[in-house]
C-alpha cells in the first residue's frame, strides 16, 4: 500500500484502534466523531487530558509491540480474524499475508 495513501476514519475510538489501522497501513487516523462528543459532553480541559492520555497509551501500545516507529507497525505481524476475515475471503483477498510480514 505504499503508493496508495490510506486515511482511516469513521469508527476509530480508542489507542488501540488507532494502532490497528496504523498497522494495516493507513497514512493517518481521523478521530473527529470521538474528539467532539468528548468536548461537548466532558469540556475542552477534560478533552485535552483525553488526549494527552491517549498518546501515552499509543507509546506503550507501540512499546509492547516492539515498535519505536509507525513505519515499524507497518510489518508487525496481525492477526486477522472474525468479521475482517470473512470480509477478506468474500473477496479473495490473502489476509495471511499480514500474518508474515516481519519476515518479509
Amino acid at each position: 500500500v505504499d503508493h496508495v495513501n490510506i486515511l482511516a476514519s469513521g469508527g476509530v475510538r480508542n489507542p488501540l484502534d488507532v494502532i490497528k489501522s496504523l498497522a494495516l497501513g493507513a497514512k493517518a487516523v481521523g478521530m473527529s466523531s470521538f474528539i467532539l462528543n468528548s468536548v461537548m459532553n466532558a469540556g475542552v480541559d477534560e478533552t485535552i487530558e483525553i488526549i494527552e492520555s491517549f498518546k501515552v497509551q499509543l507509546r506503550s501500545i507501540m512499546t509492547i509491540l516492539g515498535c519505536s516507529t509507525i513505519e515499524e507497525l507497518k510489518h508487525t505481524d496481525l492477526i486477522i480474524s472474525g468479521e475482517v476475515r470473512d470480509w477478506m475471503e468474500a473477496r479473495n483477498l490473502d489476509y495471511k499475508h499480514f500474518a508474515n510480514r516481519s519476515k518479509q
